[in-house]
């Protein structure tokens, strides 16, 4: 059992200021009382993103103002590290949110594009990895001319991370993840933030960081793998300020199984599931925030704090969420969404990581780095070989490729038949790309009643159209 401190979005606002010393008095009170409820000792503590406010565009002094954010951030956390970690700083694991980016220095990386490229606005964003943003205030599309100086934009989060590790710094993935054992389980920080900046607000971990990780925990043993980052994984349609949940698929499929987060300043619990040759799933916990203001935080919301109690032998945790009003005392009626303030949470076994076990993945990580790295047909070649043992990532990552490719036929061949609902989309629209009508017309037919209604409706209206092209010679 282990019992794990989780906090997030320590964020201070300036219309409701709390102070350190505030904090740390409330977080050690309510630990104190939990372990003598029965709660085993904080053995670890996540931050999971948004260590500070940041400073707006434009903000005059700003490397002045984030110096002395990050500097209260770091005495809060040493007081935590002091307190219930016998100082072992080792097992703090601490993310870098959206507020951690400075935009000032991300927008003085960017010029304005050219007129040409303003009208080609929508197809220049799209481009992976594009290089373009557009800011919504002007209505003008921006360039990264100076990758160098948009490398720095984190670069004020790096140095409070130095500080606050000191002569320890933890071992580091493709500079987006962070490997922190402890007590035989593993915690791995991941940067939600590539490509965040001042005017594109969409989270992703990097997929190559992902599989850059599973490379190197092959063959480590570890009784849990827990994966700590900032963004919540779901959101309004009007918003993109959250994690693509391929990303946690991901995860899932490499053998995390709890995943811990913040930004959404709210608690909540939630399963994730992948569906292969059996059920895997993984559990998602995000905190409150610790510092936001009214403004922050929706309506109905307070700031609050997570107390985790990790089982890793039953696969569950017991989840305690407390909130906190404007003057950081607990409020006793808090609870999940208007319920109890006590949760479990449960996942399913991940697969053993053994020699025998791993050809397949390895195969998958090998083919998702040539994906990630532009070589899309080594990527499909490693990945057709071994198709009739591939798992619902690796066909996933299959059905991305070929697609990508334009490979019509092929995708065809290969998943026409044999189709799960979730790729039963891709397939049509594949054969329809194809002009197989008939069989689209049959695909659809097939999965008519499990598919989203207004899915259906698309390919319907797109197959009427193919049908009359077809029929006047187009």
């Amino acid at each position: 059992m282990l019992s794990v401190l989780q906090i997030a979005d320590l964020h201070r606002s300036p219309r409701d200021p709390v102070t350190n010393n505030e904090l740390i008095a409330t977080l050690l009170q309510e630990h104190d009382q939990a372990v003598h409820a029965g709660m085993k000792p904080v053995r670890a503590i996540t931050v999971c993103g948004d260590v500070i406010q940041g400073c707006r565009l434009g903000a005059p002094n700003y490397s002045d103002d984030l110096a002395e954010q990050y500097e209260v951030a770091l005495n809060i956390l040493a007081q935590l590290a002091t307190h219930l970690l016998d100082g072992d700083r080792s097992r703090l694991i601490v993310v870098p949110g959206n507020h951690d980016i400075c935009w000032n220095t991300a927008r003085s990386s960017m010029t304005e594009a050219s007129e040409a490229e303003q009208q080609d606005a929508l197809n220049l964003l799209q481009a992976p990895g594009s290089p373009f943003r557009w800011d919504w205030s002007s209505r003008r599309l921006y360039r990264i001319s100076d990758p160098t100086v948009y490398g720095r934009r984190l670069d004020a989060y790096k140095a409070f991370f130095a500080r606050l590790y000191e002569g320890f710094l933890p071992s580091n993935v493709n500079g987006g993840a962070w490997l922190f054992p402890v007590d035989g389980v593993l915690f791995v920080g991941f940067d939600s933030c590539w490509g965040t900046d001042c005017f594109n607000h969409a989270a992703s971990m990097g997929s190559d960081t992902i599989a850059q990780v599973a490379t190197t925990l092959r063959g480590q043993r570890s009784r849990l793998r827990v994966a700590v980052w900032h963004h919540n994984i779901e959101g309004p349609p009007a918003s993109a300020d959250y994690l693509d949940q391929s990303c946690v698929r991901r995860l899932i499929y490499h053998g995390f199984r709890l995943g811990l987060h913040g930004h959404q300043h709210y608690a909540a619990t939630a399963p994730v599931y992948i569906h292969s040759g059996r059920d895997q799933m993984m559990a998602v916990v995000s905190s409150a925030s610790l510092c936001a203001g009214r403004r922050e935080l929706l309506p109905g919301r307070s700031r609050g704090f997570n107390f985790l109690e990790i089982d890793e032998e039953q696969r569950l945790a017991r989840v305690r969420s407390l909130a906190m009003d404007m003057e950081a005392r607990v409020q006793p009626e808090y609870g999940f969404n208007g319920g109890s303030a006590v949760r479990e949470v449960s996942w399913t076994l991940a697969p053993t990581d053994s020699t025998a076990e791993s050809d397949m993945r390895t195969a998958v990580l090998h083919a998702e780095r040539a994906k990630n790295e532009g070589r899309p047909g080594e990527a499909k070649s490693i990945l057709s070989a071994h198709f009739a043992s591939l798992g619902a990532y690796g066909r996933a990552l299959l059905l991305e490729t070929l697609l990508s490719e334009e490979a019509f036929e092929e995708l065809v061949r290969m998943f026409g038949e044999g189709a799960s609902p979730e790729e039963a989309p891709q397939v049509i629209g594949a054969l329809l790309n194809a002009r197989r009508l008939g069989e689209a017309s049959a695909l659809l037919d097939r999965y008519e009643g499990i598919l989203v209604p207004d899915a259906v409706k698309f390919y319907r209206q797109r197959l009427s159209i193919e049908q009359v092209g077809a029929t006047y010679g187009r």
